[in-house]
């Protein structure tokens, strides 16, 4: 998949200096008992992670060096290092070494336990699904959200796992209907790049029903944002084999049938036509090719690059091939060489074609195959329905 990450957002410098404000006025002259309370308070907590830590380093000094091993090879499972050229130079690291490692990742762990509960999956996917969401909540819980599948292990992948897809894509639905919440539906979309980013991830989203569905229903000019974080994830799943091409098709396919539109391709077409967005650009010419050179059958390509043809790119070939920027060229260039290559190969294989002609079966046969879903269909079927009339 496209390893592009996008950059997270820093925290509001007002918002910030308003909390300050708001504590020192606390401090100032809320009354000293519960100050004395809350001071009690963190400093018991304190106190008790120091516990933990110090218990943690007691565990780990008092493992075998075999069980040492054992749990390191757990941790890489678990930082989802799934790559064994990645795996095989830590685990030659000295015994010593690997004891440490095992304690900055359990001390980092029991922080987390016992940091905020919307730290854990089980509260992200609580919030997500609460219908009262507001719109401004909704958008920092996204933001929050997207770091957390960012940075945190497999494990906790695991336990967000289905329901937290779930309320991503729920969420997604409801925002893509308002225009209010364009921005959060941007943030989902991020979320769901997050989650793609590792296998677990990832086959989920490819073995849920309507998961690419919904996202190509956000593949749509009038929120240029959420299309482009879109196209870049569609174009990266699109290369997954060996399902990822189909489920995308199918995804595209199905969104158009419940918006009735003649060409599923259109809304893709209509990005590569924005001037003033080189990104945008990008991104579809690469889903373009994605989409059009992944099939390893000639005439499945050749039929998609009509389809693509159709809904209006050989109108903007032009303004294509004028266009400066270098990634534009590597793509367009990709694009036209490989239609240019398929040209050659058909041209090849129906010179080399015998087929008995005296033969009616073989004869319709071979046609019918030549021209199924492709624009010639229909005007085969024309001319048939034309001979049974005169057969006469």
């Amino acid at each position: 998949m496209d390893s592009n990450s996008t950059g997270r957002r820093d925290s509001k410098l007002l918002a910030g200096l308003a909390s300050v404000k708001r504590n020192s006025s606390f401090l100032k002259f809320g009354p000293k008992s519960t100050k004395s309370k809350r001071d009690s308070k963190v400093k018991s907590t304190i106190e008790l992670q120091s516990q933990d830590d110090g218990g943690l380093q007691q565990q780990i000094k008092d493992m075998s060096d075999k069980e040492v091993d054992a749990k390191f090879e757990e941790m890489l499972t678990d930082m989802n290092l799934t790559d064994e050229s990645k795996r095989a130079p830590l685990r030659k690291k000295p015994i010593r070494e690997k004891r440490q490692m095992l304690s900055m990742q359990y001390s980092r762990e029991s922080r987390l336990k016992s940091s905020a509960n919307i730290d854990s999956p089980a509260s992200f996917i609580s919030e997500l699904n609460n219908r009262d969401l507001t719109s401004k909540h909704r958008f920092e819980l996204l933001k929050q959200l997207r770091v957390s599948l960012t940075s945190n292990t497999l494990t906790w992948m695991i336990e967000f796992g289905g329901p937290g897809l779930e309320a991503i894509l729920d969420n997604l639905n409801t925002c893509l209907q308002s225009t209010a919440e364009r921005k959060s539906a941007t943030e989902c979309v991020r979320c769901l790049r997050a989650f793609t980013n590792g296998k677990y991830g990832l086959k989920l989203v490819l073995n849920h029903e309507s998961a690419l569905t919904i996202l190509a229903r956000a593949i749509d000019v009038r929120d240029e944002v959420t299309m482009l974080e879109t196209v870049r994830l569609m174009a990266g799943v699109c290369l997954v084999p060996p399902h990822g091409h189909s489920k995308v098709l199918e995804g595209i396919t199905d969104f158009n049938e419940l918006r009735q539109h003649d060409e599923r391709f259109a809304a893709i077409v209509k990005g590569l036509n924005i001037n003033n967005n080189i990104n945008m650009r990008v991104a579809c010419l690469q889903l373009t090719n994605a989409i059009i050179s992944t099939p390893d059958d000639l005439d499945f390509r050749i039929h998609l690059r009509n389809e693509f043809w159709r809904a209006g790119i050989v109108d903007i070939i032009e303004l294509l091939e004028k266009d400066d920027n270098e990634q534009v060229k590597v793509q367009l260039n990709i694009l036209l060489s490989h239609r240019d290559d398929d040209a050659d190969d058909f041209s090849q294989r129906t010179e080399n074609i015998r087929v008995e002609f005296d033969d009616c079966t073989e004869c319709y046969t071979y046609l019918h195959n030549s021209v199924a879903h492709t624009s010639c269909e229909v005007y085969f079927l024309s001319i048939l329905s034309a001979s049974y009339v005169c057969q006469g």
